[in-house]
């Protein structure tokens, strides 16, 4: 840092320090210091995770949280949840830039974070949960759900009806909306999303989002950039407005009412994450909410605000087919994106929201949207607008996923568009390897291969012969149940349809032998039936991205099914070269996982020639 640039936790951090413990007055005027200090750091057109501070900044940000949960943290009836919020978002600060350390600092800030584990988890929610896992590479992520669990039951959520008592009586808005939002994410069972609709706040917070909404649309427009250095306060005429709430407001800068606007849709965003939760805000009248919003698209200030609209629409359309509809014809929502894809600058700032829509729109199926939409706006759009952007791969390999498994489906657009070759380079890439959005690619990737092989059996596109080096490298290199279910799944349907040359060539019985024989020597085992996630439950996707592969008896099953399928009509001398890839070990392992005796026996009766010849 140069003598000129200014350490922005400083200050912040002598003035915790010199805190008297008995002075309750000074307490509170240090916590509304830290306030402003969340305020000021914060870009209203951007997110906190892309804050941008110095090295120096960041070992004095933790030193300031160490401060905070010294001398102002109260863990007990009488904490204040403001200052939950204000470490959550510093520690979130700190866990974001740590990657970008150098190696020094990096081992360095490793070090503090391990010895204060328990601190950053007080300062936590399941959103960022797994950045703290990944500096904490040796805690068990279960005992750190386990431990934030228990810190949100015992704390932020004894908070709730205070945070809703702020809310109502318009002071401490940003704060306690951050605060609801902190207890809105989910995971490992976490979901207190229900107790938040009971408090009967969730229309006063879609009302914020309108009255604030239309404050920052009135003052800001797609060619004014705001200059939120400046703090003004009293350049607001509100009365015009129509405002429900306007002492939130008053004395308040455009800034912080820009952020309680993003705070408070990202508060509803949260809450369409679940079923429930969709359903108690689409009876609230929010679609035309929504869509007024949308209608401001230009606005480059309104970047958040937009992405939240967007994902709540996505997420309202790939529910009901009446909703979809509502919001597809009444509302014209291809149209509106149609008109944002003119526009370069929205695009840039967009893309992966809007991409985010198509895979919403094809999702719901029940009935499907019909296929001249699909071909005559939606494929094209995405194709020219997505295809070659690798931050949007994961919504359309959704999007692929849903097309695949379209009743009118016609496999003649993936050769027109060579979707085909972006499904395999996304089955290749290794640019995310091991994280969420990697396991999603994959998924929705092998789900729109199997939905075509389903589909159109006989297919030139989707062979064995092309997609086995693909598979067997994933084999390898995936240890997650759910992807190598799939990849077994989708092969079964793929070896029917090859030679056997081609599956001895391919080493897939070599592959599987190593990888059965791996989990055995690791007591990965089981002999009776791992639990299955229900797809509708809106947690088991968490589960499931953490599911380590075992062989059980669905696991099991799959793979005899493959062999069956492998053996079936093999002549003496193919089932010899099987033998020598390990076939007969990979039997006797996986019997032992069967839970009955069926398939197993259904396997030896048509691989009778397999005893035969050994």
């Amino acid at each position: 840092m140069s003598k000129t640039e200014k350490n922005r936790f400083k200050e912040s951090l002598d003035k915790v320090n010199n805190l008297k413990e008995e002075d309750d007055d000074e307490k509170e005027e240090c916590t509304l210091e830290l306030i402003e200090l969340i305020v000021e750091i914060q870009d209203p057109k951007g997110l906190i995770d892309d804050l941008k501070i110095t090295t120096e900044e960041m070992m004095t940000c933790v030193d300031l949280i160490e401060a905070i949960e010294k001398r102002l943290l109260q863990v007990d009836e009488n904490e204040d949840y403001r200052i939950f919020v204000v470490g959550w978002l510093l520690s979130s600060i700190v866990l974001n830039q740590y990657k970008s350390l150098d190696q020094h600092y990096k081992e360095q800030l490793q070090f503090r974070i391990k010895s204060k584990y328990m601190m950053f988890i007080r300062f936590r929610t399941f959103r960022d949960l797994g950045k703290l896992s990944f500096i904490l590479n040796d805690f068990d992520k279960l005992e750190l759900d386990n431990l934030l669990i228990n810190q949100l039951k015992k704390r932020t959520l004894f908070k709730l009806s205070e945070m809703i008592k702020d809310i109502k009586n318009e002071r401490n808005v940003l704060f306690a909306l951050m605060a609801i939002r902190a207890l809105i994410y989910t995971g490992n069972g976490w979901d207190c999303i229900d107790d938040i609709l009971n408090t009967g706040i969730v229309p006063t917070i879609l009302t914020i989002v309108t009255d604030s909404f239309n404050i920052i649309n009135e003052f800001t427009n797609d060619k004014n950039i705001i200059n939120y250095n400046q703090n003004e306060k009293d350049t607001l005429n509100l009365d015009h407005l129509n405002l429900k709430f306007k002492l939130m407001y008053l004395n308040k800068s455009k800034k912080y009412i820009h952020l309680v606007c993003n705070e408070s849709s990202k508060v509803i965003i949260n809450i369409t994450t679940t079923m429930d939760g969709i359903e108690s805000i689409a009876k609230m009248d929010i679609i035309p909410i929504l869509f007024k919003i949308l209608s401001s698209y230009s606005n480059v200030n309104l970047k958040n605000i937009m992405q939240c609209a967007l994902f709540m629409v996505g997420n309202i359309t790939a529910t009901k087919p009446e909703w979809r509809d509502v919001i597809l014809k009444k509302h014209g929502l291809l149209k509106l994106i149609m008109e944002m894809g003119r526009d370069e600058a929205v695009m840039s700032q967009l893309s992966d929201e809007i991409s985010n829509i198509f895979g919403s729109v094809i999702r719901c199926v029940d009935p499907p949207i019909e296929w001249r939409e699909i071909i005559d706006y939606m494929l094209p759009f995405v194709c020219q607008h997505f295809l070659s952007n690798e931050n949007t791969t994961r919504s359309v390999t959704k999007f692929l996923e849903g097309l695949s498994r379209h009743p009118s489906f016609e496999i003649a657009v993936f050769r027109q568009y060579r979707l085909d070759n972006f499904l395999l380079e996304s089955l290749a890439r290794d640019i995310d390897l091991f994280t969420d959005d990697w396991f999603f690619i994959l998924e929705s990737a092998l789900w729109a291969i199997t939905g075509i092989s389903e589909k159109q059996p006989n297919n030139t596109i989707f062979t064995y012969e092309r997609l086995f080096s693909t598979f067997n490298r994933l084999l390898v290199l995936v240890d997650n149940y759910q992807i190598i279910d799939h990849i077994l799944y989708t092969t079964y349907e793929l070896i029917r349809n090859t030679t056997k040359a081609n599956i001895i060539n391919s080493n897939l019985i070599k592959i599987l032998t190593t990888k059965v024989s791996k989990l055995n020597n690791n007591n990965n085992i089981k002999s009776t039936t791992t639990t299955k996630y229900s797809d509708s439950d809106p947690l088991s996707v968490y589960r499931l991205i953490d599911r380590k592969f075992m062989i059980d008896d669905p696991s099991a099953c799959q793979m005899l099914w493959n062999l069956l399928a492998i053996l079936d009509g093999m002549s003496p001398m193919e089932i010899g070269e099987c033998v020598s890839q390990g076939i007969i070990l990979l039997l006797v392992t996986l019997y032992r996982s069967v839970k009955t005796t069926d398939t197993f026996s259904l396997i030896m009766m048509n691989c009778v020639n397999l005893t035969c010849w050994n």
